[in-house]
């Protein structure tokens, strides 16, 4: 069974982020999917494993907000339009540190993004939504609200991807983490 741990935001990031999706899905005849992070994915484990590997990022890593450093596009297929964002280093070695885990073959980890859109987008097209996006959500930050196990990867149909298990982010000690992590500064989030 193939699957992938996803941050997920809150419903107010999702709502804006499923417009976006569910808008360029139909004008492009894209396939539509539920907004995420891939914190990790197309692991090849059981679930047991996948829930140890979800469990990694709870309560210690997880910031409560996330920058959207730009907006881009790319002729790969899963990443045709994506934000691309600013996480935390010990967020990104945490990403690293779980791949290697799962895999015993050198895992290509994606730069974090949230994809907007799955396809083979025109370069036309693609430009026309970069700019539209970016005055949508660039500079905005992303509401962390859990992880998800998902049964999905790139072999399993977008429309099979389902859920398996959600977990809650602790808030407390993400919101801690992140303090230390900015020397003790607190930041008032722009939602997107």
């Amino acid at each position: 069974m193939a699957y992938s741990i996803w941050l997920n935001f809150n419903n107010q990031c999702v709502l804006k982020l499923k417009n976006r999706i569910q808008t360029i899905a139909h004008r492009y005849s894209c396939p539509e999917f539920h907004p995420h992070l891939t914190l990790v994915g197309d692991l090849d484990i059981r679930l047991d494993e996948a829930r140890k590997v979800a469990k990694m990022f709870v309560d210690k890593v997880i910031p409560p907000t996330i920058s959207v450093r730009s907006v881009d596009s790319s002729d790969r297929y899963f990443m045709a339009l994506f934000l691309t964002l600013d996480i935390p280093s010990e967020l990104q070695e945490t990403r690293k540190r779980a791949a290697r885990f799962t895999s015993s073959q050198r895992y290509n980890l994606d730069d974090p993004h949230v994809s907007i859109a799955y396809g083979h987008l025109n370069q036309h097209d693609l430009a026309k939504e970069v700019e539209i996006l970016t005055r949508d959500f660039l500079n905005n930050r992303l509401i962390a609200s859990d992880i998800s196990v998902v049964h999905s990867s790139k072999n399993v149909p977008i429309s099979d991807w389902q859920p398996v298990e959600t977990i809650g982010i602790n808030h407390q000690a993400t919101e801690r983490n992140a303090m230390r992590l900015s020397g003790g500064r607190r930041t008032r989030p722009t939602r997107a």
